[in-house]
Protein backbone atom coordinates (compact mmCIF):
# COMPACT_ATOMS: atom_id res chain seq x y z
CA UNK A 1 0.00 0.00 0.00
CA UNK A 2 2.85 2.15 0.60
CA UNK A 3 4.57 1.47 -2.44
CA UNK A 4 1.57 2.23 -4.31
CA UNK A 5 0.94 5.74 -2.33
CA UNK A 6 4.55 7.22 -3.39
CA UNK A 7 3.98 6.03 -6.65
CA UNK A 8 0.93 7.98 -7.21
CA UNK A 9 2.12 10.45 -5.42
CA UNK A 10 5.64 10.97 -8.13
CA UNK A 11 3.01 10.60 -10.76
CA UNK A 12 1.58 13.50 -9.66
CA UNK A 13 4.94 15.28 -9.36
CA UNK A 14 5.78 14.19 -12.83
CA UNK A 15 2.66 16.03 -14.36
CA UNK A 16 3.28 19.25 -12.24
CA UNK A 17 4.99 21.98 -13.95
CA UNK A 18 6.32 23.63 -10.54
CA UNK A 19 6.70 22.45 -7.14
CA UNK A 20 8.30 23.68 -3.73
CA UNK A 21 10.12 21.95 -1.21
CA UNK A 22 10.29 21.92 2.62
CA UNK A 23 13.26 20.76 4.11
CA UNK A 24 13.66 20.27 7.96
CA UNK A 25 16.97 18.37 9.68
CA UNK A 26 16.46 17.00 13.16
CA UNK A 27 17.56 14.13 14.93
CA UNK A 28 15.63 11.24 16.03
CA UNK A 29 15.59 9.38 19.40
CA UNK A 30 18.88 7.30 18.68
CA UNK A 31 20.17 10.81 17.79
CA UNK A 32 20.70 10.00 13.86
CA UNK A 33 20.29 13.09 11.98
CA UNK A 34 17.79 12.48 9.16
CA UNK A 35 16.03 15.20 6.61
CA UNK A 36 12.14 15.35 6.15
CA UNK A 37 11.46 16.65 2.54
CA UNK A 38 8.17 17.86 1.91
CA UNK A 39 7.09 18.70 -1.32
CA UNK A 40 3.91 21.10 -2.00
CA UNK A 41 2.31 21.74 -5.87
CA UNK A 42 -1.01 21.99 -7.05
CA UNK A 43 -2.47 18.57 -8.77
CA UNK A 44 -5.79 18.21 -10.83
CA UNK A 45 -7.54 17.42 -7.49
CA UNK A 46 -6.41 21.11 -5.70
CA UNK A 47 -3.33 22.38 -3.52
CA UNK A 48 -1.44 19.60 -2.04
CA UNK A 49 1.59 19.17 0.77
CA UNK A 50 3.21 15.06 1.05
CA UNK A 51 6.08 13.86 2.58
CA UNK A 52 8.53 12.99 0.07
CA UNK A 53 11.09 11.23 2.20
CA UNK A 54 12.59 11.03 5.57
CA UNK A 55 16.07 10.65 4.66
CA UNK A 56 19.06 9.65 7.31
CA UNK A 57 22.24 11.36 7.27
CA UNK A 58 25.26 9.73 7.45
CA UNK A 59 28.45 11.39 9.24
CA UNK A 60 28.04 14.44 9.18
CA UNK A 61 24.84 17.63 8.30
CA UNK A 62 26.74 20.31 6.32
CA UNK A 63 24.64 21.84 3.67
CA UNK A 64 25.97 19.47 1.45
CA UNK A 65 25.56 16.57 2.95
CA UNK A 66 21.81 17.62 3.46
CA UNK A 67 21.80 19.00 -0.36
CA UNK A 68 22.84 15.65 -1.77
CA UNK A 69 20.19 13.76 -0.01
CA UNK A 70 17.29 16.21 -1.34
CA UNK A 71 18.42 15.62 -4.53
CA UNK A 72 19.19 11.92 -4.73
CA UNK A 73 15.48 11.18 -3.17
CA UNK A 74 14.44 13.74 -6.18
CA UNK A 75 16.52 12.19 -8.71
CA UNK A 76 15.50 8.52 -7.23
CA UNK A 77 11.84 9.48 -8.11
CA UNK A 78 12.47 10.86 -11.73
CA UNK A 79 11.66 14.91 -10.62
CA UNK A 80 13.78 17.12 -12.99
CA UNK A 81 15.40 20.10 -10.15
CA UNK A 82 14.22 22.41 -12.28
CA UNK A 83 10.48 21.71 -10.91
CA UNK A 84 11.55 23.45 -7.75
CA UNK A 85 10.78 27.16 -7.65
CA UNK A 86 10.54 27.54 -3.88
CA UNK A 87 12.60 25.93 -0.63
CA UNK A 88 11.47 26.27 2.33
CA UNK A 89 13.68 25.86 5.49
CA UNK A 90 14.63 26.04 9.10
CA UNK A 91 16.91 29.08 10.22
CA UNK A 92 19.76 27.32 10.60
CA UNK A 93 23.51 27.81 8.95
CA UNK A 94 23.44 24.25 7.07
CA UNK A 95 20.27 25.22 5.44
CA UNK A 96 20.82 28.97 4.67
CA UNK A 97 24.76 29.68 4.71
CA UNK A 98 25.30 31.61 1.67
CA UNK A 99 28.62 29.85 0.47
CA UNK A 100 28.19 25.89 1.59
CA UNK A 101 24.14 25.81 2.97
CA UNK A 102 21.74 23.85 1.61
CA UNK A 103 19.48 26.49 -0.47
CA UNK A 104 22.88 27.85 -2.02
CA UNK A 105 23.62 24.47 -3.63
CA UNK A 106 20.79 23.80 -4.73
CA UNK A 107 20.59 26.73 -6.23
CA UNK A 108 23.66 26.27 -7.84
CA UNK A 109 22.64 22.39 -9.52
CA UNK A 110 19.85 24.65 -10.63
CA UNK A 111 19.07 26.66 -13.71
CA UNK A 112 16.96 29.48 -12.75
CA UNK A 113 15.90 31.74 -9.66
CA UNK A 114 14.66 29.82 -6.82
CA UNK A 115 12.84 31.36 -3.75
CA UNK A 116 13.60 30.82 -0.39
CA UNK A 117 11.89 30.98 2.55
CA UNK A 118 13.42 30.44 5.97
CA UNK A 119 12.03 29.83 9.86
CA UNK A 120 8.30 29.33 8.29
CA UNK A 121 8.43 25.41 8.93
CA UNK A 122 7.26 25.87 12.69
CA UNK A 123 4.56 28.02 13.04
CA UNK A 124 3.31 27.18 16.24
CA UNK A 125 7.08 27.95 17.01
CA UNK A 126 6.30 31.60 15.95
CA UNK A 127 3.28 31.77 16.89
CA UNK A 128 4.11 31.70 20.73
CA UNK A 129 6.13 34.20 20.14
CA UNK A 130 3.60 36.99 19.90
CA UNK A 131 1.91 34.80 23.24
CA UNK A 132 1.33 37.42 25.90
CA UNK A 133 3.43 36.04 28.76
CA UNK A 134 0.74 34.69 31.03
CA UNK A 135 -0.49 31.46 28.17
CA UNK A 136 3.46 31.16 27.80
CA UNK A 137 4.22 30.54 31.50
CA UNK A 138 0.90 28.21 32.01
CA UNK A 139 2.54 24.92 32.32
CA UNK A 140 0.73 22.03 32.08
CA UNK A 141 -1.70 20.54 35.31
CA UNK A 142 -1.83 23.95 36.53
Amino acid sequence: MSLNITNQQVEDLKLVSALSIAVDESCDINDTAQVSLFVRFMSSTGPKEELLGLLPLKGQTRGEDIANAVIECIEKHHIPLDKIVSISTDGSKSMTGVRNGFVATLKEKNNHEILTYHCIIHQEVLCVQTFPEEICSYGIGD
